[in-house]
């Protein structure tokens, strides 16, 4: 690879990081960011202990839990809206289902008070649970 070519790279790379952390860091000071909350398929499972099967998913700014999948995100990137007025993110994380360790991507999309997943096993929409 010639040396230009690989600046370019470089640069590309580190731009895209940088974005990265600006957007993970606005996450975070953001009032209320719409991703960050309790999110299950059924609303009577809102009060199932995350110890237990069917437990809803538990997402903050820095990644998500739902009973035995523990997940950090790696990188999350903001994307144009998978729908009219929504959030929409793609995202990396490091993920731990049980004992075994592997990388997750998905792409996230929040409108109104549904959540929307979208993984290599399909799609599935959350609903906002209330406290």
């Amino acid at each position: 690879m010639s040396g230009r070519r690989s600046g370019h790279l470089l640069a590309l790379a580190t731009l895209a990081t940088a974005a990265s952390q600006v957007f993970a860091a606005a996450l975070a000071h953001a009032a209320d960011p719409p991703c960050v909350g309790m999110w299950s398929k059924r609303m009577e499972h809102c009060s199932t202990e995350q110890k237990r099967p069917g437990a809803p998913m538990l997402m903050t700014e820095k990644g998500f839990d739902q009973h035995d999948l523990h997940c950090t995100f790696r990188k999350l990137d903001a994307i144009a809206p998978l729908a009219p007025g929504a959030s929409t993110w793609k995202m990396e994380a490091d993920c731990t289902y049980g004992s075994a360790q592997r990388p997750m991507e998905m792409t996230i999309s929040v409108a109104g008070e549904t959540l929307t997943l979208i993984d290599r096993g399909g799609t599935n929409e959350l609903k906002k649970c209330v406290r």
